[in-house]
This record gives structure tokens, sequence and C-alpha cells, in this order.
């Protein structure tokens, strides 16, 4: 090393201790492959490393920590070896400290100073993007071995490059353990693909085809895959937890073991598809979505228009069985409506008589019921042959115990009917488990009309007789 060079590069340590963190960078070529030299000194100029790395930073070579920004020099020559140098990058510093710095590098690799590309930190980022979006592309059209080293890239790094992976051809190529989270693959080609146990949470892979891929053990969370084609593909053992394969087609598709949970599979086609051991827990469906028969339904969640078909075959079932007495009614009630709304109610008529003002016709059944807790308070309710049902106070306020389902005041309404052979068993459970399919809803006309006539009752000026009711009758 001249006498001048080590002159300047002792000005350039002084420049350095100015920093918290001083960097001189510079490219070289090695091959098809860029790498880039980095000389760092950090708490002012008392601690140097010199590191070689493959741009955009997997596989570092030599990383040393160094006494001097000379000794720095000097090794960041014998890690180049015989490397092409690319004198662009002369980061840190003022003017005057990078023109010093670009004449080290000059003097080192006998280059004249005015064919050094001056570049600022902007393009030195500039340039490093490039490369690093070059070297991803690369990667990935590879795969095989080339996956090892996709993987270790910061996802960050892949997320932020803006790179279009939209539109691909990757049919075919082994990707076997990739990680492709939050990436957007949207419209892509993975025919035949192995993308074994790959990490594929939060991707967009929308009108993506995965036809005969092989998916096994790979995630699937939280991924967009609205219209993907997933025929005849291998999925055994995949995990997804809210991902949305709305209108996906899984035709012939080995889905055993498999857990989706909480995903959307609205209008997915499943046809001829393998679920042995599979679970599809809480998942959304609706009336597009195709099942086979065998498919585990049990723990899926209706979003669809009109009635779950699971509830159409719940009554189905009960109306096949032809209930024909008040025990098999109660039975099916417990079974097929709510077991605790309905224990409840039993509660409520074994403790005291009740007299129930009802009218029944084939279409309907309407009554008052009083209150346990307050005997000021009566309840007007109604249950017809469609399911339909209201409850409410004298005021007109829908009675709080509601929520969705028959309160205790209708469910007592129509058991105690029905214990006192007033309503047919047969149709009484009919009507109350047609109300699965049903929300309350408020009949002020009709409401109105029977409290106006149970007060006429009360007064003798309208001839309406109660039923009453003996606890003892509802201890079986």
């Amino acid at each position: 090393m001249s006498l001048e060079m080590s002159g300047t590069i002792a000005k350039i340590a002084r420049a350095a201790t100015k920093f918290r963190k001083f960097e001189i960078s510079m490219f070289v070529q090695d091959g098809e492959v860029f790498r880039e030299i980095i000389i760092e000194t950090t708490k002012n100029g008392q601690q140097t490393e010199v590191r070689l790395k493959e741009a955009p930073g997997y596989m570092q070579g030599p990383n040393e920590y160094v006494s001097s920004l000379a000794v720095a020099f000097s090794k960041a020559r014998s890690f180049i070896g015989d490397m092409t140098p690319i004198i662009k990058s002369c980061t840190g510093g003022d003017a005057e400290v990078c023109a010093d710095i670009r004449s080290v590098w000059c003097d080192m690799f006998k280059i004249d100073p005015t064919t050094v590309e001056i570049m600022s930190p902007e393009d030195v980022a500039m340039y490093r993007k490039c490369t690093i979006n070059a070297m991803l592309q690369s990667l990935l059209e590879k795969g095989g071995d080339a996956v090892a080293l996709w993987n270790s890239r910061p996802s960050g790094e892949k997320f932020d490059s803006h790179i279009d992976f939209t539109k691909r051809d990757m049919s075919g190529k082994n990707l076997s353990g990739i990680y492709l989270e939050r990436l957007d693959f949207s419209g892509s080609n993975f025919e035949h693909c192995n993308l074994e146990k790959s990490a594929l949470g939060n991707a967009d892979f929308a009108k993506t085809t995965f036809k005969k891929a092989n998916l096994e053990q790979a995630n699937l969370s939280s991924v967009n895959a609205v219209r993907a084609d997933f025929s005849a593909a291998c999925m055994k053992s995949v995990i997804s937890y809210s991902g949305n394969f709305k209108n996906a087609i899984f035709k012939k598709t080995d889905l055993s073991e498999s857990s989706f949970t909480e995903c959307d599979i609205r209008g997915a086609d499943f046809t001829d598809s393998i679920t042995h051991g599979a679970s599809f827990n809480q998942c959304k469906y609706d009336e597009k979505t195709i099942l086979p028969a065998d498919f585990p339904i049990e723990d899926l969640k209706w979003k669809g228009a009109g009635v779950d078909p699971r509830l159409e075959q719940e009554l189905k079932e009960a109306l096949d069985k032809g209930i024909g007495n008040y025990d098999e009614f109660i039975e099916e009630v417990k079974c097929n409506f709510e077991f605790e709304r309905t224990e409840k109610a039993l509660k409520m008529l074994k403790k005291e008589k009740f007299q129930l003002y009802s009218h029944i016709t084939p279409e309907q059944v309407v009554g008052i019921v009083r209150s346990q807790t307050d005997s000021e308070l009566v309840y007007a309710c109604m249950l017809n042959q469609s399911g339909n049902f209201s409850c409410c106070t004298q005021n007109l306020k829908p009675c709080g115990g509601l929520k969705g389902a028959l309160c205790k005041h209708l469910l007592v309404l129509v058991i105690g009917l029905t214990r006192s052979d007033q309503l047919e068993a047969g149709t009484a459970a009919n009507w109350v488990i047609q109300s699965k399919f049903h929300q309350p809803k408020m009949q002020k006309e009709l409401m109105s009309d029977v409290f106006l006539q149970y007060k006429g009752a009360l007064v003798g000026e309208f001839d309406w007789r109660p039923t009453e009711t003996v606890p003892e009758d509802y201890y079986i």
C-alpha cells in the first residue's frame, strides 16, 4: 500500500469518527453473481467490520471485525480476489470524503477515477433493490435446491420488492417447503407443482390453478383462494384457518385428514372429493356449495339464503317418526329443538298451576301465559304452522327471553295444551321444530286483539275459558 494511499485511508478514518455509523460499500461481479463488499464503522469509528455478501445478502462470505480501516481495506481486497470490481457505491460522509473513498478503491484496483460512476445513497438503495429482485426471480424460477435460499430471505424483502408475481407459470416445479406468505400469485398456474409442506398463509391465489398439485401438509391459513382450482390435487393434512375458498373447485381432491377452521367455502364444488378424517369446523357454506354425500357437514355454519338443509332434514326425520302422544312430543322437542329451554318450561309447569287462555286453529295457536315472577305481568304468545312466532307483554314489548327462539312462555303454552290434549302432539312438534327456521316477529294487531279478549274474559264480557294445567301431569 502506497504512502499516499495510507494517508488517504487515515483521512477517511478521521472522517468516520464524526458518525455513529459510517458505511463504505462497493459492488463486485463473480461470474453471474453480484456481491457487495461492505466496510462499516460503528461507535464513531471505534469498531470496524468487513463483510462480503452475495447481493442481496444471502450466503454471506467472510465477516470479520478488524482493528482499523487500513486493515479493513486490505481484507476487502483479499475477499474480492479475482472478482471484477464495479465501483458504483461510495456512501457515507460529504463529497470530499466520498472522493477519498473512490480514490482508495481506484488505487487498489488500478482503475481510472474518471470512469467511476458516482452514486447517491438513494441510487445505491435502488441498485441493491434491483439486484435483490433479480435474485428473487431467479430463485423462484429454479425451485428445488434454490427454495432454501428463497426461504432464507426476509419475508418483508419479498413483500416490499414490488415484484409482480401474478399470472406466473409455475407448473411442474418442485417448490416443496417454500414460503410464499403474503405474496400475490393470483391468476397463476401451479399445475403438477410440488408444494408439499409449503407455507402459503395470507397469500393471494385468486383464480389460480393447482390441478394435480401436491399440497400435502401445506399451510393455507388466511389465504385468498377465491375461484381457485384444486381439482385432483393432493391436499392431505392441509391446515387452513380463516381461508377464503369461495367458488373454489375441489373436484376429486384428496382432503383426507385436513383441517379447515372458520373458512369460507360458499359456492365451492367438492364433487367426488376425499374427506376421510377431514374437519371443517365453523366453515361457512350456502345453497351453492356442492358437497358429496359423505362430507362432514355437522360442524359447518349455514350462511345461505333460506333454510339450512340440515334443519330441513331434521324436520323431515321428525315428521317421518309419526309422533302420536305427549311423551313422544316432549322427547322430540328436547332432541330437535332445545333441551335447556324445554326443561325450563317443564320446571315452570311442575312448580304451579297455569290457566292457559288459548285459541287453536289448524293454522296457529295464540294464547295468554301469566308470569311466575310478577302476578301483574302477562304475555300474549303466537306460534303458527310455518314456524313463525311472537311473544310480548301488555304494552306490546317483545319478551326478553325470545333471543332467536321460542321463549319459556311459548313453550309453557304449547306443552301445556299438548299435555291437556287440546293440541295434537304431532302438530305441536311440527310447529315447534319449524320455528328453528325463523326469528321472532312482532304481530302487534294480533297481540292487541288477544289482550283485549283476555281483559274481556276476566270481567265476564267475553266467553273465553282457560285450560288449567296440573303440576303432577309433568312428572314423567
